[in-house]
């Protein structure tokens, strides 16, 4: 059987609608083979009316809508240890896709006028990881081989669950008015890789290696160098953490540099990662880091409040039985400040 890649839609139902701060569940279409990513659009209209003073737009505003978007199978036989595969935000998935891709996919946000705002943005949920500055959509199905692809012809009850919020997650305040959502869609696309084998001479099952996404979410209460943040999990190997800091009414808040932007050491604040309460793996400087991603992503500018960091050939925890997160954060007043990490790991 020849190799093939093949892209096409996915999922039943092929929409998936909209219920606020309710989950819809989407079931992946049996009988796929290797997965290299699912494209993701979220498409809807936004309606603003009876405004005296105009709302407050978020600046995630559409990716705000998607509090979370998890993708989960049941492991058969050898890789049964499979459970929850991804499990993150949707204004994550979009910055990753930016970083990753070296451009922001395609966004067509809402305004703040009486009036109505046909609105989509455009994300990728990747299961391969491409080599840095190559572009998963150009790879070959020879270059993907060796890049993480994930293998559904050893999983079943293969999902996406998207949990939704409401319009309070795009516009806040304003005076008067009502904010309405209407024919509001998720649809999927996958790209498939055919033909590969799945068991080696010995007949025996090829068990590959898969990408997990999480998320944790810590609060900044007030400003000191070095807040613990404590026991991220350990036991696989960690390709990237991406950092997020939030400053305002709620974690879904605007990205902002604040809760980083802590002025105690003269260089700037620091981001370490500790492993057993003892040796300091990673210790870099926010800002410093921030210009190291714009040259490993690609992009002329990092959005504010993210920074990322990429071991070299990835961090291997096992064997670790405590890590830890300790930055220099500064507090604003008045304000949930808050930091969001997003794990990135290899499991085997």
């Amino acid at each position: 059987m020849s190799v093939q890649i093949v892209d096409r839609i996915a999922g039943d139902p092929l929409n998936i609608g909209f219920s606020a701060n309710a989950t819809a569940v989407q079931k992946i279409d049996k009988g796929y083979q290797v997965l290299a990513y699912m494209d993701v659009r979220l498409t809807g209209t936004l309606t603003l009316a009876g405004y005296t003073v105009p709302p407050t737009k978020l600046v995630e505003s559409l990716e705000n809508l998607i509090s979370n978007m998890t993708v989960s199978a049941t492991g058969k036989g050898s890789a049964s240890t499979i459970g929850t595969i991804k499990s993150c935000d949707a204004a994550y998935y979009f910055r990753m896709t930016q970083f990753l891709e070296s451009t922001l996919g395609v966004r067509v946000d809402v305004g703040t006028n009486n009036s109505a705002y046909n609105f989509e943005t455009n994300f990728r949920v990747y299961f391969a990881l491409p080599p840095r500055m190559r572009r998963i959509a150009s790879l070959t199905a020879a270059e993907l081989w060796n890049t993480h692809v994930f293998d559904a012809r050893f999983v079943s009850n293969f999902t996406n669950a998207f949990n939704w919020r409401d319009q309070t997650a795009m516009v806040t305040g304003g005076t008067g008015g009502t904010a309405t959502l209407s024919n509001v869609l998720v649809t999927v696309q996958v790209r498939e890789i055919t033909g590969w084998p799945s068991h080696d001479a010995n007949k025996k099952p090829i068990i590959r290696p898969f990408v997990k996404e999480e998320q944790l979410l810590f609060d900044v209460t007030q400003t000191q160098q070095a807040k613990l943040m404590k026991d991220f999990p350990t036991g696989n190997i960690y390709r990237r953490i991406t950092f997020k800091g939030t400053v305002g009414a709620n974690p879904f808040s605007d990205p902002s540099d604040l809760p980083f932007a802590n002025t105690s050491r003269t260089e700037g604040p620091h981001l370490t990662l500790k492993e057993n309460n003892a040796f300091v793996f990673a210790d870099f400087i926010y800002q410093q880091q921030r210009n190291e991603n714009k040259k490993i992503f690609g992009i002329e500018t990092m959005p504010a409040g993210y920074v990322v960091w990429e071991p070299s050939g990835g961090r291997n925890t096992k064997g670790v039985e405590r890590l830890d997160f300790l930055p220099d954060v500064n507090f604003t007043g008045g304000q949930t400040n808050e930091i969001q990490a997003t794990l990135q790991q290899i499991v085997s």
